[in-house]
C-alpha cells in the first residue's frame, strides 16, 4: 500500500488549533492529511478517514483531555501504532500521567499548551517541522509558491468558524470523526425597489439560494439582522471558491476575503486590497478585479466606526465611478443600518437573508440534539401539534404564537446554535426570551466549558467580565471599528492572561494585530454590562449631542433639549443609533429594571416599547405606567408610532393596544399611518373584532371604512350584522365616502361567506339597481358598486338575482340608453335587450366609449346571438 502523506488526528472541538497548524505545515512544505482540507466534495467521510490513515507514513496526534477521552481518535492512534507508523505528539494541553496514552509513552511530544503566544507558537511550530524533516524526510519539500500559502491560510480560517454552530459539538462517542455539517445556508430574497425614491415601497422577490443572486447579479449587498447569518455566507463562498482555485488555478476565480472593520483612515479602497494581501498579485490586481478574476467580499460595512459613513462614501464612488471597480463583488451590512441609508451603496442590488423556517428550526434542533431535541422544541413551539402544524399557519397565528415563545429569537441561526448550547448546558433546560438574559447565559456557559477544560489559569469569572465589559463599552462609546487593534485591547484588560482566557472562552478572537468579539452580539452584551454602572440617558445624549450637533440650536436651550430627546428621526420613523441593541439587551440582565425603564421612557420610548415586550422582569404596575406613557406618546406622534411603536406592541394582544391602533385609522388620508395600522390590527386577528365591530359606529368615516375592510380581511362571521348594518340605509344620493364604505361592506360580506352574508349583498345590489331604474341616478357610484361585486359573487347568488327583472323591467331600461344603463343591461345578462342594444350600436359608431359599453354588455349576455354581433363588429373594426 502506497505511503502518500502524514495524518493528521485531533478531537473535531479543538479544530481550531488544528486547522492553523495543517495550514501552517502545510506552508512549510510538509505533504500533510487533514480531513477538513482534504475530503474532497462527493467522498464518502468514514471511508475518507480510513483510507487516509491506512495510506500514511505517519501521524501527528493532537493530545488534550477531550482527546484521551474520544473514542474515534483513540481509534485514530491504535491505528497508526498497528500500521507501525511514526506518531508525532502534539501536546494542546496538559495530561497527567495516568493520562498519556500507553503506546505512546516514551515518544517525546511537543509542547503547544501556549499556542495563542504567537511567538511561542512559531518557535515550536519551526521545532516540529525541523523533526518532521529528520524523521520522515521524504513528506517534507519546498514550501508552495504565495498563492498557495494564501490558499491554504484562508481554508484553514475559514473552516475554523464555520458557521453558527461555533459553540456546538456534535460527535458524542462515534467511531470515527464526524462531518462537520453545511447547514447554515437558510434562504434568501431580493429587495426590488418600485420607486428609486423610497425604500417602504420596496418589496421581496424570493430566491432559491445564494448561487441564484450571484447568478443574477455578480455584484451585491447582503442585508440581514444580527446572526442571520451575512457573515457566514460570504465565508462559505470565500471557502468554496478557495477549494476551486487550488483544484483549478488556471480557470477558477481567486477568492479575497477581508473585514471592512480594518480599513484604516486616510486609504482608498483599492489600497485597503492591497494592503491587507498576505501575499502579491503584483500589479494585475487592478485589472483582475476589473475582468471579474477576483471575487471580492467585503464584510462589516456597518463595523467600521466614526468613519464608517466616510468610508462607504469612498466604497460607493470606486463602485459606481472608478475605472478599477471590481466587476464580482459582495457586501455585508445590517439591514437596519442600511435601509436608514447610513452605509447606502447606491443602485447596488439588495440581497436580505430571510429568518429560519419552522421546518429548518425544527431540522437543526434535532440534528444537534436528537432523542433531547423535544425538550427544547416545546420551548421554540408551545405545543408538539403546533410544531406540526406551524409552516401550514396563517400568518397571524403564527405571529401570535412567536409572542409567546422563543420562536422570534429561533428564526436567527445564531441566537438558535446559544439555544442549543445554553439547553445542554443547563441543568433545567429552561431558557429566557429576552436577549440580553440569553447572552448572559451563554456567557457563563462558554466560561463553565473553559473552566473544566482547565484553560482559564486561575482567573475568575467577575473578573474577565468586567474587563471584557469595559473593552466593550469603550469599543462602542469612542465609535471604533469592532476590529480593535491589539495593543488598545490589552491596554483596556489589563493583562495578556485575561485577553487569552476570553480567546478560550470564545468572547474574542485574535487576528494578526487585531483582536475582535466573536459576534457583534457578544460585543454588545459585554458592553450592557459596563452600561448598567454608567448613566443610560446621560450615555444616549452624549452620543446624540456628536450625531445632531448640526440641529442643535445654542441659542434655544429649551429646543436643544427636545432635539437631544427626541426618539423621533427626521422622516418619521426612528433612526437607528449606536446604542441601541446593547441597551436592549441590558433590558434582560438589570437587576433594576423598574427604574431604568422610568429613566428610558422619557429620552426613548421606542427603546422602552422594546423593553417592556422583550422578557425584561419589569413589575406589572410599572409596566401599565410604560404602557400608558408610550401610548400617549403615539397619539403625538401618530406616523412614527405606526411605523416604529406599534409593531413591537402588536404582540401584546391588549385591548388597549388595539383601541389606540383604531384610533390611527382617523389619519387615513395618511397612507404612512392608517395603512400601516390597518395591516397591524389584521396582524392581531380575531382578538381585534369586538374593537373592530364597535368602530363601525365610530364617527370619523375614515375609521368606519378601514374598520369595515379589515373585518372582511379576518372574515369571521361575528361581524356580519354589523356590516349588514352598514348597506341598509342607501340615502338621498349614493356618492361621497359614505357610499365608498357601502362598497366597502359588500366586498367584506362576500369575503365572508355565510348564506347571510351573501344574501345581504344580493339584497343591496338589487336595490341599487331598482334605485337607478326607479330614480334614473345617473351616480357612477352606482354602477361601480355593482360591477365590483356582483362580478365576483358565486354563480349560485348571481343568477338569482338577474331573474329578479322580469322582461318587462329590463324592456323599461332600454329606452333612452345612457352609458350606466347600457353596463347595467350587461350584467343583468337578460337576451330581450339584445336587440335594443344592437340598434343602439349601429348609431354610435364614432361615440367610442358607448360602442365599447354595448360591445362588453352583449358579450355579458353571452348567447350565441349576441356574441355573433360583437365578431360582426370586431370584423369591421
Amino acid at each position: 500500500m502506497p505511503q502518500e502523506h502524514i495524518f493528521l488526528s485531533y478531537r473535531s472541538i479543538e479544530s481550531d488549533f488544528a486547522l492553523k497548524l495543517a495550514s501552517d505545515l502545510k506552508n512549510a512544505g510538509v505533504r500533510l492529511w487533514m480531513d477538513r482540507f482534504d475530503i474532497q466534495a462527493g467522498m464518502k467521510w468514514p471511508d475518507a478517514i480510513q483510507t487516509a490513515i491506512d495510506n500514511g507514513a505517519a501521524l501527528i496526534a493532537v493530545l488534550s483531555p477531550d482527546y484521551i477521552v474520544s473514542t474515534y481518535c483513540k481509534n485514530e492512534l491504535q491505528r497508526a501504532h498497528e500500521l507501525n507508523l511514526p506518531i508525532f505528539p502534539v501536546l494542546l494541553r496538559p495530561l497527567t500521567p495516568q493520562e498519556w496514552p500507553f503506546i505512546i509513552q516514551s515518544v517525546q511530544y511537543e509542547d503547544f499548551t501556549n499556542w495563542q503566544d504567537e511567538s511561542f507558537y512559531h518557535q515550536h511550530l519551526g521545532t516540529l517541522i525541523q523533526l518532521l524533516h529528520t524523521k520522515v524526510s521524504t513528506y517534507v519539500s519546498a514550501s508552495p509558491d504565495p498563492e498557495t500559502q494564501y490558499l491554504n491560510s484562508l481554508i484553514a480560517e475559514l473552516e475554523t468558524r464555520r458557521g453558527v454552530r461555533e459553540y456546538i459539538e456534535l460527535e458524542g462517542e462515534s467511531d470515527i470523526r464526524p462531518e462537520p455539517q453545511i447547514d447554515d445556508e437558510w434562504g434568501f430574497s431580493e429587495l426590488i425597489e418600485n420607486d428609486k425614491n423610497s425604500t417602504i415601497r420596496a418589496e421581496k422577490v424570493s430566491l432559491k439560494n445564494i448561487r441564484e443572486a450571484i447568478d443574477k447579479h455578480p455584484r451585491f449587498v447582503l442585508l440581514g439582522e444580527p446572526g442571520a447569518g451575512k457573515t457566514t455566507t460570504v465565508r462559505r463562498l470565500a471557502l468554496d471558491a478557495a477549494r476551486q482555485r487550488l483544484k483549478n488555478p488556471r480557470t477558477a476565480p481567486m477568492p479575497l476575503l477581508l473585514y471592512l472593520p480594518q480599513w484604516r483612515d486616510n486609504v482608498s479602497p483599492l489600497d485597503f486590497i492591497k494592503i491587507k494581501m498576505n501575499w502579491s498579485l503584483g500589479d494585475n490586481l487592478r485589472n483582475l478585479l476589473v475582468i471579474g478574476d477576483v471575487l471580492l467580499y467585503l464584510d462589516g460595512l456597518n463595523e467600521m466606526g466614526a468613519e464608517g459613513t466616510l468610508k462607504a462614501k469612498m466604497l460607493r464612488e470606486w463602485i459606481h465611478d472608478s475605472t478599477d471597480a471590481p466587476k464580482r463583488l459582495i457586501v455585508t451590512c445590517r439591514v437596519g443600518d442600511y435601509i436608514r441609508n447610513t452605509f447606502d451603496l447606491g443602485n447596488m442590488p439588495r440581497v436580505v437573508m430571510q429568518e429560519l423556517e419552522p421546518p429548518q428550526i425544527r431540522q437543526f434542533v434535532t440534528n444537534y440534539l436528537e432523542d433531547n431535541a423535544d425538550g427544547l422544541l416545546t420551548q421554540i413551539f408551545p405545543t408538539r401539534d403546533d410544531l406540526v402544524r406551524q409552516e401550514h399557519w396563517p400568518e397571524t397565528e403564527r405571529q401570535k404564537i412567536e409572542a409567546r415563545s422563543l420562536m422570534r429569537l429561533s428564526r436567527n441561526p445564531y441566537m438558535l446554535s446559544a439555544l442549543i448550547f445554553i439547553y445542554k448546558d443547563s441543568s433545567k433546560g429552561q431558557l429566557p426570551r429576552n436577549m440580553g438574559a440569553l447572552f448572559q447565559m451563554l456567557v457563563r456557559a462558554l466560561w463553565r466549558r473553559e473552566t473544566q477544560r482547565s484553560t482559564t489559569s486561575d482567573l475568575q469569572f467577575d473578573t474577565v467580565q468586567a474587563a471584557f465589559a469595559r473593552l466593550a463599552f469603550d469599543v462602542i462609546n469612542e465609535g471604533l471599528a469592532q476590529d480593535i487593534p491589539l495593543d488598545y485591547a490589552l491596554e483596556k484588560l489589563g493583562t495578556s492572561q485575561i485577553l487569552y482566557a476570553g480567546v478560550h472562552a470564545s468572547y474574542v478572537t485574535i487576528s494578526g494585530e487585531y483582536i475582535r468579539f466573536y459576534h457583534q452580539l457578544i460585543l454588545e452584551y459585554f458592553a450592557a454590562v459596563e452600561l448598567e454602572q454608567r448613566n443610560i440617558n446621560e450615555v444616549i445624549i452624549a452620543w446624540r449631542e456628536k450625531t445632531r450637533s448640526d440641529l442643535l440650536v445654542s441659542s434655544n436651550p429649551e429646543e436643544s433639549k427636545r432635539i437631544l430627546s427626541s426618539w423621533i428621526g427626521i422622516y418619521g420613523g426612528r433612526n437607528t443609533e449606536r446604542w441601541d441593541q446593547v441597551i436592549i439587551a441590558l433590558g434582560g440582565i438589570t437587576s433594576n429594571p423598574d427604574t431604568l425603564v422610568k429613566e428610558l421612557v422619557a429620552i426613548d420610548t421606542y427603546l422602552a416599547t422594546v423593553w417592556i415586550t422583550s422578557g425584561s422582569k419589569i413589575s406589572p404596575a410599572i409596566y401599565d405606567e410604560i404602557m400608558n406613557i408610550i401610548l400617549s406618546e403615539a397619539d403625538h406622534a401618530p406616523m412614527a408610532a405606526a411605523i416604529t411603536l406599534f409593531p413591537i406592541l402588536v404582540d401584546s394582544g391588549e385591548l388597549k393596544v388595539i383601541q389606540a391602533l383604531i384610533r390611527l385609522l382617523a389619519y387615513g388620508n395618511y397612507m404612512r399611518i392608517a395603512a400601516p395600522a390597518s395591516k397591524l390590527l389584521t396582524k392581531v386577528g380575531i382578538d381585534a373584532i369586538p374593537a373592530l365591530i364597535e368602530a363601525l359606529r365610530n364617527p370619523e368615516e375614515q375609521v368606519r371604512g378601514w374598520a369595515t375592510s379589515i373585518l372582511g380581511e379576518l372574515r369571521d362571521e361575528r361581524a356580519v350584522p354589523a356590516l349588514i348594518q352598514m348597506l341598509s340605509d342607501i340615502g338621498a344620493r349614493y356618492e361621497g365616502k359614505t357610499a365608498y364604505n357601502r362598497d366597502v361592506a359588500a366586498n367584506s360580506l362576500k369575503k365572508i361567506g355565510t348564506p347571510e352574508a351573501l344574501a345581504a349583498v344580493e339584497k343591496w345590489q338589487t336595490e341599487l339597481i331598482y334605485r337607478l331604474i326607479d330614480l334614473d341616478d345617473e351616480t357612477h357610484r352606482i354602477i361601480w358598486s355593482i360591477e365590483e361585486t356582483f362580478d365576483s359573487i358565486p354563480n349560485n347568488i348571481r343568477n338569482p338575482l338577474s331573474k329578479l327583472f322580469d322582461d318587462d323591467k329590463v324592456q323599461a331600461l332600454t329606452y333612452s340608453l345612457s352609458l350606466i344603463k347600457i353596463q347595467v343591461l350587461g350584467i343583468i345578462g337578460n337576451p330581450i335587450a339584445i336587440s335594443a342594444l344592437e340598434r343602439e350600436l349601429s348609431s354610435t359608431f364614432e361615440n367610442l366609449p358607448k360602442r365599447e359599453a354595448i360591445l362588453t354588455a352583449l358579450r355579458r349576455i353571452n348567447t350565441p346571438e349576441s356574441l355573433n354581433i360583437v365578431k360582426d363588429w370586431e370584423g369591421k373594426g
